[in-house]
């Protein structure tokens, strides 16, 4: 008798036993197929708006893929907090695609941060993935696309790969996949919409200085740069910028102006402008300077 202890993927093959005894031998063959827990689910993409979260990850196959049960059940889990998990609502987004998963869990609270795993199951036991991050927004992306603001699944195929394109809270995302098979994904650039400008004060007095606040309103992809200008003049000192980053790669930016009051800029209009596409940008609200000299 040939007993193997603690069977592993590995042991799938043929075994033969032969038999001896002075008139000759024997043998007989038997294939032996190990069948294991599904393989570690890896989630490639999370991506949050106000209340809910998208998520995109894919499964890989099993050494022994044709003799392995597939997973029985598949479970989105989320955590607020101390790394508790429990099962969340989320609906499933159809692909088409065997090993790429689409989940859009939903009735999260706004400006929460949400850690997620998926579990992946089947009779012999179960697989957790990573954990990804993500934070929920405080208000709603604004899109001029009414797709966008819905969700739209685009798929097709160029050059023998399958393409699936999709559109969902603002975002656009290209996954490629070569033979059936996930190979990658690329997030596409997300133009600035809006721009607001704000300062908490209205009159400067000469020689004293105020902030001027400019800001993205929404997240975008790249970062934007943001220019300063006084009537049609730019202006290039005492301007200090930093950048927003999420975990999903969508950036916001803010750049304060330092402006010291001038009696000559009494009535002049200053500006900001943002880009992150080239060749366009996107213009702020006006601020008319009113400087005194009491």
């Amino acid at each position: 008798m040939y007993v193997i202890e603690s069977a592993a993927e590995e042991d799938t093959g043929n075994y033969t036993c032969t038999a001896y005894n002075s008139a000759g031998n024997s043998s007989g063959t038997v294939d032996i197929y190990v069948q294991s827990r599904p393989m570690k689910p890896t989630i490639t993409l999370v991506d949050c708006d106000v209340t809910s979260a998208t998520i995109l990850w894919t499964l890989s196959t099993s050494l022994n893929f044709r003799y392995t049960p597939p997973f029985q059940q598949e479970t989105l889990q989320l955590s607020e907090r101390n790394d508790e998990f429990s099962n969340c609502s989320y609906e499933k987004i159809e692909t088409n695609v065997s090993s790429v998963y689409i989940y859009r869990a939903i009735d999260l609270n706004p400006s929460t941060e949400y850690k997620f795993r998926v579990v992946a199951s089947n009779v012999h036991g179960s697989s957790f993935s990573d954990n990804r991050t993500c934070h929920t927004a405080e208000k709603p992306f604004i899109s001029q696309s009414k797709d966008c603001n819905n969700g739209l699944i685009i798929g097709g195929s160029l050059g023998g790969a399958f393409i699936l394109i999709i559109v969902s809270g603002g975002s656009a995302i290209f996954i490629y996949l070569q033979e059936g098979v996930f190979s990658g994904f690329r997030l596409v650039k997300l133009p600035v919409s809006t721009l607001t400008l704000s300062t908490p004060q209205t009159t400067v007095r000469a020689s004293r200085s105020i902030n001027i606040t400019c800001i993205t309103d929404d997240l975008v992809r790249p970062a934007a740069s943001i220019t300063w200008y006084k009537e049609n003049s730019g202006i290039f000192t005492q301007i200090t910028t930093s950048i927003q980053h999420d975990a999903n790669d969508l950036y916001r930016t803010v750049s304060v102006l330092q402006y010291t009051g001038v009696p000559e800029d009494n009535g002049q209009q200053v500006y900001c402008r943002a880009s992150n596409i080239e060749g366009e940008h996107v213009e702020s609200n006006r601020y008319t300077l009113n400087v005194t000299c009491k």
